[in-house]
């Protein structure tokens, strides 16, 4: 388990220090030591996360506007800066609460968590009209409704419009896969900065991404340890095809149920397990004295 982290010392200078590279593996073991400790109470987090976010998007979206994955990047930091206290408290040895959901909202620490939110909704729009600007006139794209069906992950529209991209689409697509790189690590750490370390908005989303560029290595590890077990995932539920003996059709259904179960289980869990590496590499790089558990 990571050491607890304090805030007694919550306006002196943070220094972002480097980690080795082999420690963003430990920070997913870590994370998964933070889920196990109270599976049931992360679980049930989920599970209320997830129905605020159905409310809001059967309530707020809209045909023109996803009103509601808007509202989502804004509340996301709130979330997660009430996580990352669960996170320190199962440190600590305390009890992780389903109320430490909601302690983002409570306090001074909610008006950087949601200055930061503010600031991604309004990253997000200008990226996504920027984009469907861009591939309108390079792809000759209809407006909204077909960039919004691409990002909902239709295949047939993204790749009708492959040919007609050209290379100014290209590297508008480059532009815009680069931008959200940097928003993923200027928010990596910024909830934690907030309420762990009492930084404001501007400060957290600074040395949050001060700490990621630093810890390339250690990310990079991080992020093939994650497509490692998401593969693995991908082959066990294809193991009844590949140990099919003609039946396909029937080895083909064992397999989509059992894609299914672990595609339900993987949501229950890989939430937890991610908060619990974020806490597990910000104190390695940003918080105390101390590294990752041993």
């Amino acid at each position: 388990m990571s050491r607890p982290i304090t805030t007694t010392a919550a306006l002196a200078p943070i220094h972002p220090r480097t980690a080795r590279a082999g420690n963003g593996a430990r920070w997913w073991a870590s994370g998964w030591r933070t889920f196990w400790a109270q599976p049931g109470t992360w679980i049930g987090i989920v599970v209320i996360q997830l129905i605020v976010f159905i409310l809001v998007m059967l309530l707020l979206s809209t045909p023109k506007i996803d009103v509601a994955s808007i509202l989502q990047s804004i509340l996301t930091p709130t979330f997660g800066g009430g996580l990352m206290l669960g996170c320190a408290a199962i440190a600590r040895g305390e009890r992780l609460r389903v109320g430490h959901l909601f302690e983002g909202f409570k306090g001074a620490r909610f008006y950087p968590l949601f200055t930061i939110g503010l600031l991604n909704a309004a990253f997000v729009i200008v990226m996504t009209f920027g984009a469907v600007a861009v591939f309108a006139g390079t792809a000759g794209l209809a407006g909204y409704g077909d960039w919004d069906r691409i990002m909902r992950g239709d295949p047939s529209t993204a790749l009708a419009m492959l040919p007609a991209i050209g290379i100014g689409g290209a590297f508008a697509m480059l532009v815009w896969l680069t931008a959200l790189v940097i928003l993923t690590m200027l928010n990596w750490f910024a909830p934690a900065l907030v309420v762990l370390a009492g930084q404001s908005a501007l400060s957290a989303l600074k040395l949050s991404l001060v700490a990621c560029w630093r810890n390339l290595g250690a990310f990079a590890v991080y992020g093939l340890v994650g497509i490692a077990l998401g593969l693995g995932i991908l082959i066990f539920a294809a193991l009844p095809l590949a140990l099919g003996s003609g039946d396909w059709a029937t080895a083909g259904i064992f397999s989509f149920a059992l894609l299914v179960i672990l595609g339900l289980a993987a949501a229950l869990i890989v939430g937890p397990v991610v908060y619990g590496s974020i806490y597990a590499g910000f104190a390695d790089t940003l918080g105390g004295t101390g590294g990752p558990p041993a």
